[in-house]
């Protein structure tokens, strides 16, 4: 209902060409509430913000100068909203937590705390201007840390899809730092109480699907459950969900159905994969000098990566 940001995209092949000249409007009914112009335009990608348009209901690019002759005007893609990809130059700092909990005894989440940089009070939540409007709770945001080769080259590896829950952000450092505090799909569902169906359902991949479902109707269908456990029968009655959050919910059914459940890094989907030794290094008994035994533990391990950007 607010439209406060969109990005228009040229293709980057040379011989389609770009715009050079041209108009962005965003209409609310038939009126042109907001207009920009371009002109001796270089970039494939623009991106506007900046204005506040109420029920807008189309963005209008008119080009009246192509780089390339005898071409016609050819668009990728017009974006309404965010949509934007930060790298070093606007980062200040990413801190990624991943953990998951194999005996199913809790339910450990992954957290990452992305700090960029603000000078231009775009993230300001007293700047009437800013984009404050447009940021959603549960809006998904990929995270990817670039890893460098031996031979310069940098290959991206994906940590997870991350949600603003209840805000989620501070600032800091005068406003100059935006910190935005995000967690992935089991973050959102932990503590959220559980609506049991009217059908309950029968199966483990019916259980998922249920559980996801809490979150609306955009997150109907963002599970994926390993095959080999996915028809698994898990049978109830509604009065034993009393009380349950959607957190115990996938406690139970992972540990009913001998599954482990995690943040998908690729998609960012609730996985509940089958628990043993292909899930990573597999011991067997002849690596072991004594039988082993199964026992939650209390200790604090953890692996931090920082990325500081300074």
């Amino acid at each position: 209902s607010i439209l406060q940001a969109c990005a228009v995209y040229f293709n980057d092949r040379a011989y389609d060409g770009i715009g050079v000249d041209f108009t962005v409007d965003v209409l609310s009914g038939t009126d042109v509430v907001y207009t920009k112009s371009f002109t001796d335009n270089q970039a494939h990608d623009v991106f506007l913000d900046g204005f506040t348009v109420n029920e807008p209901t189309a963005v209008r690019v008119t080009v009246t100068k192509w780089s390339v002759p005898y071409r016609r005007a050819r668009l990728l893609e017009i974006i309404p909203g965010i949509y934007e990809t930060w790298e070093g130059d606007t980062l200040y700092s990413v801190d990624v937590y991943q953990q998951v909990g194999f005996d199913c005894l809790s339910l450990p989440n992954g957290t990452c705390d992305i700090s960029v940089y603000n000078e231009k009070m775009r993230f300001d939540p007293f700047n009437k201007a800013g984009l404050f409007k447009s940021i959603d709770e549960r809006i998904g945001i990929p995270v990817w840390y670039g890893v460098e080769l031996e031979d310069g080259s940098t290959e991206y590896l994906p940590l997870g899809v991350f949600y603003p829950l209840a805000g989620g952000w501070a600032t800091r450092n005068n406003g100059i730092i935006m910190q935005f505090q995000l967690q992935d799909i089991i973050g959102l569902l932990k503590d959220k109480a559980y609506i049991a169906p009217g059908t309950l359902p029968t199966t483990l991949d019916g259980w998922a699907a249920s559980i996801v479902s809490q979150l609306g109707v955009n997150f109907a269908s963002m599970y994926v459950v390993d095959e080999a456990i996915s028809s698994v029968e898990l049978t109830c009655t509604e009065s034993d969900l009393a009380d349950a959050t959607c957190g115990d919910m996938i406690l139970w059914i992972c540990m009913a159905a001998g599954g482990v459940p995690s943040a998908d890094p690729e998609t960012g989907y609730l996985k509940i994969a089958k628990l043993g030794k292909d899930m990573g290094v597999g011991f067997d008994l002849d690596n072991m000098s004594e039988y082993p035994t199964l026992e939650r533990n209390e200790d604090l391990a953890d692996v931090v990566l920082s990325l500081i950007h300074i």
